[in-house]
């Protein structure tokens, strides 16, 4: 009779923990308190956040990889990529894949020239 390590079988490896975007962990204790962002959560790319708006801002700024990071939070909510023509198209349609793969309900490109806003992922109905 041989004894397995069950620590290294492939059923129990776990990715490591990913690093949420700037701005993550106050939106993540919120989140734990029982706070839904009712206007959604507002995305900034390469650019501070402002942090008097509606929305839950989260940002990813230039030295970091949107795919590194963990936008399990914008899982089933409404998203909001704020100044999206400020950004280089590699650098948006790098953070808009990073964000799809964690499934929100909606995406929306805002711009500050037309067309204002592109709705990349459709609402589908009510909560």
């Amino acid at each position: 009779m041989t004894l397995t390590d069950f620590r290294s079988h492939p059923a129990r490896r776990r990715e490591p923990a990913r690093r949420l975007p700037a701005y993550g962990a106050q939106l993540a204790s919120r989140l734990r308190e029982g706070f839904e962002p009712a206007h959604g959560i507002a995305v900034w790319i390469d650019t501070p956040p402002s942090l008097r708006g509606i929305c839950a801002p989260l940002a990813v700024f230039a030295d970091t990889d949107p795919a590194a990071l963990d936008w399990s939070q914008c899982h089933r909510r409404d998203v909001f990529i704020a100044r999206a023509d400020s950004v280089t198209p590699e650098r948006l349609q790098a953070t808009v894949a990073a964000i799809t793969a964690a499934k929100p309900r909606r995406l929306l490109l805002l711009r500050a020239s037309p067309p204002f806003c592109t709705l990349l992922i459709p609402g589908k109905g009510a909560r």
